[in-house]
């Protein structure tokens, strides 16, 4: 099975964006209220889990890599099978999932909207 592809002219783009936005808050404050500093292990499983269940819901392919020891998941996603994927890829994403907050941080400064701005830490990370 592979992903959906949208092709779409600006103003149809914006009207898809903002049939979903309420979406993407209410996962934007799922991951920000989740403690994910580089070396908060539980954390950035809790985060990868998130992205994985995401990615998942869409009918993408996905698979966690632990790479090293002590050190969190690598998150790999694709809209196609890439085990029997034979084309070029037209477009690669990379991102990561731990934040410079210490444990504890998320609790002490939550995900929250302030004058139509997103505010907690990693919010704009």
């Amino acid at each position: 099975m592979s992903g959906v592809q949208v092709f779409l002219e600006k103003d149809d783009m914006n009207d898809y964006i903002a049939t979903r936005y309420d979406q993407f808050l209410q996962d934007l404050e799922t991951v920000v209220n989740i403690d994910s500093a580089s070396d908060h292990l539980p954390g950035l499983a809790q985060v990868a889990a998130f992205f994985e269940r995401r990615f998942s819901a869409l009918g993408w392919y996905v698979n966690t890599h632990w790479f090293l020891e002590g050190f969190g998941p690598c998150l790999q996603s694709s809209n196609v099978n890439p085990e029997s994927f034979q084309g070029p890829y037209d477009l690669l994403c990379l991102g990561h999932i731990d934040t410079v907050f210490p444990e504890g941080t998320a609790q002490e400064r939550p995900f929250r909207l302030v004058n139509g701005r997103a505010l907690g830490p990693g919010v704009a990370d």
